[in-house]
Parts: structure tokens; sequence; C-alpha cells
């Protein structure tokens, strides 16, 4: 059984975050993902590659829903390219994503990858995750491979290259949110 929903969800982003990365490298080669541990969804940017489209869509609601409401905009499933920390280029699956294809930001939500059983440390290395243990400033995509984050001012993101046609067969693709079962559950 499929279920679909007609009636778009709302989902609380910050979306004030394009603001506060005005001065940092937004271009059609690089751009980042920040690791949200606010954000219960993920929403990906122009940087991203859609593989598919629900039949569901999504407001993006900001600090303040009355003036920082999207329009209905479409969940998907996307390729994010980004470099481990031995500098191979992969791609990130991020499924059940809102799609907000004109914005330069990418949000990644910690909370949401973290269901979906990876390790995401937004410790700056700089600081403590523990009394004695510096942060690692790393998302693991898996036992072996790493993602190094780049601290921007206090936030934590992975580095984005745009998705090139033929990627998906030269590098390891990793998902980093659970997809969606026939059913409309999360699996």
């Amino acid at each position: 059984m499929v279920t679909t929903y007609t009636t778009p969800i709302q989902v609380p982003v910050h979306v004030e975050y394009a603001d506060r990365f005005a001065g940092y490298t937004h271009t059609p080669t690089v751009s980042h993902a920040i690791c949200d541990s606010g954000a219960d969804s993920c929403v990906v940017g122009k940087m991203a590659k859609v593989l598919s489209f629900t039949t569901r869509t999504a407001y993006l609601v900001g600090y303040d829903p009355q003036t920082t409401k999207s329009a209905s905009l479409p969940i998907v499933t996307a390729l994010l390219k980004t470099m481990s920390a031995e500098n191979v280029p992969l791609l990130l699956q991020v499924n059940e994503a809102v799609y907000n294809k004109n914005s330069p930001i990418t949000l990644l939500s910690e909370y949401q990858m973290r269901e979906h059983g990876l390790v995401v440390d937004s410790v700056a290395s700089k600081h403590f995750s523990a009394p004695g243990t510096p942060g690692t400033q790393t998302l693991y995509v898996s036992d072996v491979v790493k993602c190094p984050l780049v601290d921007r001012g206090g936030l934590m993101g992975v580095t984005l290259y745009p998705v090139e046609d033929g990627d998906e067969d030269k590098y390891e693709i990793f998902n980093v949110t659970c997809p969606m079962d026939t059913s409309g559950v999360p699996m």
C-alpha cells in the first residue's frame, strides 16, 4: 500500500543561516552543507542532484513563521558531493529531504543522520565533547570513511562540490538518512 500525502507538512528550519554565510565561500563550484543539531529534517539546495521526487511537499518555516515561510517545496532523494578525510570524492545520499532548489544553503539534520545510525561529532576540535575528550569535528559515514567538518563561524559543515554526470558510477554513495518504505514510514 502506498500512502499519499496531499497536505504539505511544515518543517521548522534555520533559514537565517543564509545571512550568516554571506561572507563565506559560495560559488558555483564550492558551497557547504551545515550540520544542524536543531533541525528535524534535511534541506538540500542548489548543489544537490535530485534522484527522485516524492508526491509530498513541505513548507519551510524559520524563526518567525509570519515572515519566513517558504512556498510549498518538494520532498526528494538527492545526492551531495563532498570529500573524505583522505581527500577522496564521495556522494552523500539524502533521503526525505526538502528541496529548496535556488538556495545556496543545504542543511543536514544531525538528528536525522543519527537516527540512521551515523555518528556526527560537530564539536570543534578546539572544544571538549566530554571532560578531557576533544571534539573530532567529523561526520562518520561508515566505520572507516570520515568527512571532516569545517568550522564556519560556529556552524559546522561539510564542503560541497557540484555533482557531475557520471559521478554515481565513479564514486561510492553513502546513505546518510533513512529512505521511506512503500507505506510512507521511514525504514
